[in-house]
Order: structure tokens, then sequence, then C-alpha cells
């Protein structure tokens, strides 16, 4: 009977309401209000607390006045306590105007373990210069983690790109496939400064019925040892759900919104 209280508990909090849904490192989150649980060594039941604010700027349209959403802030405080007890908090804001950019922030920290996630994206043109820019950072432990920062960068026609990748720094070409610079195939040359890469990758925007965003995928190889290969790939759903999926050197995390 609590078994089924609790399945009761979990399906309807994730109809009625908005939350988020983490897999990593052999650990399961589900967070959404009024309903926090921790799948691991340990167990947390707690309470959620979301808030969710959109700003507005008035804009005239001949001799009408109407309100466009200018930004976005959203903020979910967790508190849990059971074989697992600790605190979640995600902090996210997304500027809606021109330069684009947004920015979530993710703190967990509990007796078990603790872990911190940060995701931004930005774009800016000015003049004959546009800058299209991607951050993605998780860490749990010493072990468990990756840190992605992406540039794409064109001036006239020329394109290229600057990749950091797990303490690695890439530099090469870009064949951008759109002007906004949110996708492209590149290839180019990298260092840890001890050793040197060789680079390739590509991000691409698909439809598939509802589903919307970009599947992406980075290759890099010394080049004193050509055929042992790192990677991350990725997919970044953007509509009906938000969220990522990301496979790199053999290891799993993903999240999604509703």
């Amino acid at each position: 009977m609590k078994r089924l209280s609790a399945i009761f508990l979990i399906l309807f909090g994730i109809f009625a309401f908005s939350g988020d849904f983490l897999v990593f490192d052999n650990t399961i989150i589900i967070n959404h209000s009024p309903i926090f649980l921790v799948l691991d060594d340990g167990f947390g039941v707690g309470y959620s607390y979301a808030t969710n604010t959109t700003y507005y700027i008035e804009q005239k349209l001949g001799f009408l006045k109407v309100k466009k959403p200018a930004k976005t802030e959203n903020m979910n405080f967790s508190l849990f306590v059971g074989t697992n007890f600790g605190i979640y908090l995600s902090i996210g804001y997304e500027n809606l105007n021109f330069p684009t950019s947004s920015q979530d922030l993710e703190f967990f920290v509990s007796d078990q373990y603790s872990f911190f996630t940060s995701n931004s994206d930005s774009f800016v043109a000015v003049g004959p210069i546009s800058l299209s820019t991607e951050k993605l950072f998780l860490k749990k432990g010493k072990d468990f983690g990756y840190s992605l920062d992406r540039y794409f960068v064109k001036y006239k026609d020329f394109s290229g790109y600057i990749l950091l990748l797990n303490g690695k720094n890439f530099l090469g070409y870009l064949y951008s496939l759109d002007n906004s610079l949110q996708q492209g195939i590149l290839a180019g040359l990298g260092t840890d400064f001890g050793s040197f890469y060789l680079n390739v990758g590509a991000r691409k925007y698909f439809s598939a019925g509802e589903f919307r965003g970009f599947g992406y995928g980075y290759i890099y190889s010394s080049t004193n040892d050509i055929f042992n290969i790192n990677y991350l790939f990725g997919v970044k759903f953007i509509v009906p759900l938000k969220g990522e999926f990301l496979v790199w050197d053999g290891k799993i995390a993903f999240r999604f919104n509703w």
C-alpha cells in the first residue's frame, strides 16, 4: 500500500507540476513540486518550492502598444530528508531579446555527495562579426564530470571555432550551416600543453515529429596515439521537452524538464 501511494504521488506530481528528471553516475533524481525523490544508495523525499517570473517590455506597433516578453527568471529550491538528506537549488535566466542569452545553475548537496552543473548559451552579432557560444559543465566528486566551452565565430565569409573540452584546447575551421552559427562541421588541432590532438566534430538541428533540438558530437585523439579516441556526443532538446542527453568516454548523463 505504501509503495502504491508513493507511485501515485510521483505520477500526480509529474502530470500536475513542472519539474526535472536527472540521471548520472548511477543516480536518479526526480524533482517536481511538491515531491522530491533521490534514488541511489539511499532514498529521500521532501518539499520543492518553485518560482517562474517573466518580464515584459512595451513596444509601439503603429497606434497600438503591445507588451513583449523580455526575459524570464526561475528558481527551484528543494529540501529533502530520508536515508539521503540535503538541499537542491537551481537558478535559471533567459534573455528573450537580441542578443539572446540563457544561463542555468544547479547545486545539489547531500550527506552522500554533491554536484554542480552549469549550462549557458548566447548569440551576438556586431557588424560583420557574429558569435555563438555554448557552455556545459557537470562535476561530481573527483572522477565523474565533463566540461565543454564551444565558440563558433564568423567574420564575413570566414568561420572558425574554439573548443575547450575536458581540459583540451582546440582551434580550427568551421563550415557553418546557417547564419545563426547554431550548426556546423569543424576540424582542427588542439593541445593540453603537453600533447597535441586532432579534432573533428559537428552540430546539426533536427526535427522529429513534435520534438526539435540539436545533435552534436566532438571527437579527438592524440597525435602520439591516433587510435586512442576520446569523444563527447549529445542531444539537446528544445521543444516540447527541454533537456540534454550526453555520452562522453563511456559515461552517461541526461536530464529532462517538463
